[in-house]
């Protein structure tokens, strides 16, 4: 796949998670209006941001390479952008934030199962001295039973 699809997630829960954390900031600066959370519970709103960005974080990390230094310059980018461009919009991302990483986790889980499934099915052939050629057929006539 070209795209890689958690990096996407995993940069936009950092990115929503920094322009949460951050927007009350930039509310007051700019004199935008704030949400009932950040204007009287900045620090929920803070906590949001940060554990999304620390999901992210530790994908980077689960995922090493560059990603530990892509995803917060991307991630960084992103919530600049978003922040400058929706402006009071940009409180959306306390709901965005946590379902970016809720997706994040399930892509993670679900690529992690499927990792695991095909290192057991691997092993399980292993273990019968079969090789993969001959544990699955490739075509219906070598296969042995009436469906």
């Amino acid at each position: 796949m070209l795209v890689n699809v958690m990096f996407v997630v995993a940069t936009l829960a950092f990115a929503f998670g920094l322009s949460v954390a951050t927007y009350r900031w930039f509310a007051r600066h700019n004199g935008w209006p704030m949400g009932e959370w950040q204007a009287h519970r900045p620090g929920l709103a803070i906590a949001v941001g940060a554990l999304s960005m620390v999901v992210a974080m530790l994908f980077a990390l689960a995922r090493g390479d560059a990603t530990l230094l892509i995803l917060p310059l991307l991630g960084g980018l992103t919530a600049l952008a978003w922040t400058a461009i929706a402006r009071v919009g940009a409180q959306a991302a306390l709901i965005l934030a946590p379902l970016c990483v809720v997706l994040l986790i399930i892509l993670w889980i679900a690529a992690a199962s499927q990792t695991v499934t095909a290192d057991l099915a691997r092993s399980v052939v292993s273990v019968a001295g079969l090789s993969i050629e001959s544990a699955v057929p490739s075509s219906p006539a070598q296969t042995s039973g009436a469906f």
